[in-house]
């Protein structure tokens, strides 16, 4: 960890419990606890058990020198009456001005914690605190803490939805567990302003396992790495590319009615009626929907994102019969249909993506961001139409949120009032496969 994100290396661990134990009013370091393999070890490996039953581990730390604070993760291991025990981590801060802050990095219970990646004081707006953190489930959270002096904490979390995350100055990246996902996604730090994803290669059909990475490159550049594996074989290195962020000019939002008419542009040659608006409401949230979480909001959950499987649903509804409930006009299916084809024969394989190019506005990278990634997403769908199903992206669980039709496609707002409920994720039935 870089020195000017003052996080504690772990290799100077004790400076970091001597801190904590100054800045909480004690006259000597902080004491861990740490759990023994068996919990009867507790009063028998020499190590005083805390009067509570409490076994405390600190799993990482901050120090601001500054302004004499200190943040850390502390993971303590409650001793039930029975068999086994409870676990609930804490997101802690103290300072010599204010008094200690701990709040739960999430709001229940959580096992599953096996360390802390990122951990560091933010000078703007407020004195903020963001930290990525792993668990065991492969999945990393993002926890935002702004102390305030005069009224209840503002606590923000973010399930990024996978593994891979990496931080880069003042933006963290990542990408969310799915065999149909594309997209390296942006949070700008600290305020948690998402950020225009940017096309990353798609999964290597070849193997039967594939795990991806993130870490910082050259300047101002994320690596994306592979590993591919077979039933049975090792691991082996798969691809790999370096992903240039957007410069100064090129970050922020762009004019969702601009940003529509070039990709209504781009997709009209043989679309179906309303076919443009539904596949950009459905599928293009993500690069025109940069709002940061509000002061009240105390758990975003997930970066939104748009119901991705709606045009299999609008396909299921053209071409299943008025008697069971759909609007039986066939020949408009296959006209979708057609056109997914179409859209999906124009992608490429992502092999010379590269992020964005510095000779690019804003607007001309996120059309090329967008258009892409609807090309891409246009094959899966397809998909997804002829074997009968309505499909769900990863386990975010999105076709659960309505989607705010006021900000949407005009075609894409009238195509979900229309669509019957049976024929939406999470309803439909897998049915035969259609031709």
């Amino acid at each position: 960890m870089d020195a000017d994100q003052n996080a504690v290396p772990p290799g100077e661990h004790a400076v970091l419990l001597d801190a904590i134990g100054r800045l909480t009013g004690l006259d000597r370091p902080w004491r861990q606890h740490p759990p023994p393999s068996r919990w009867w070890d507790l009063e028998d490996d020499g190590t005083p058990e805390p009067s509570d039953g409490v076994a405390v581990e600190v799993l990482g730390g901050a120090i601001d020198q500054t302004r004499d604070r200190v943040a850390w993760v502390e993971r303590r291991t409650v001793r039930p009456d029975g068999d086994g025990g409870w676990i609930r981590v804490w997101l802690n801060l103290a300072g010599e001005d204010m008094p200690r802050v701990s709040v739960p990095l999430v709001p229940d219970r959580d096992d599953k914690v096996t360390g802390v990646d990122f951990l560091r004081f933010f000078d703007v707006p407020t004195e903020c605190l963001v930290i990525g953190f792993s668990w065991a489930g492969d999945r990393k959270r993002l926890c935002r803490l702004t102390p305030c002096a005069t009224g209840p904490h503002s606590v923000h979390r973010v399930d990024l939805g996978g593994s891979a995350a990496v931080v880069v100055d003042d933006s963290a990246w990542y990408l969310r567990e799915s065999y149909t996902d594309d997209l390296m996604y942006g949070l700008r730090l600290p305020d948690l302003t998402p950020l225009t994803p940017i096309p990353v290669p798609p999964r290597d059909a070849s193997a039967c396992y594939t795990w991806h990475a993130l870490d910082a490159g050259a300047p101002g550049t994320v690596r994306w790495t592979e590993r591919l594996a077979d039933n049975g074989a090792a691991w082996r290195d798969g691809r790999g590319i370096e992903l240039r962020l957007p410069g100064a000019r090129q970050r922020g939002s762009v004019d969702a009615a601009v940003l529509w008419n070039r990709l209504r542009a781009s997709f009209s040659t043989g679309a179906p009626p309303g076919g443009p608006d539904i596949l950009i409401g459905a599928l293009a949230v993500p690069f025109w929907e940069h709002t940061a979480p509000t002061a009240s909001t105390t758990d975003v959950g997930e970066v939104l994102q748009g119901p991705w499987w709606f045009p299999a649903g609008w396909y299921h509804h053209l071409r299943t019969a008025v008697a069971a409930g759909g609007v039986g006009r066939q020949p408009e299916a296959s006209a979708w249909l057609a056109w997914l084809d179409q859209l999906a024969s124009q992608s490429d394989d992502g092999a010379g993506r590269a992020g964005w190019d510095p000779s690019w506005s804003r607007e001309e990278g996120v059309t090329r961001f967008a258009s892409a990634h609807l090309r891409r997403q246009a094959g899966v769908l397809a998909a997804a139409c002829r074997a009968g199903e309505v499909p769900v992206l990863g386990d975010f669980g999105t076709w659960r949120k309505p989607p705010n039709l006021a900000g949407a496609p005009p075609g894409f707002a009238r195509a979900w009032r229309e669509l019957p409920d049976q024929f939406r994720a999470g309803r439909f039935p897998v049915g035969s496969p259609n031709p």
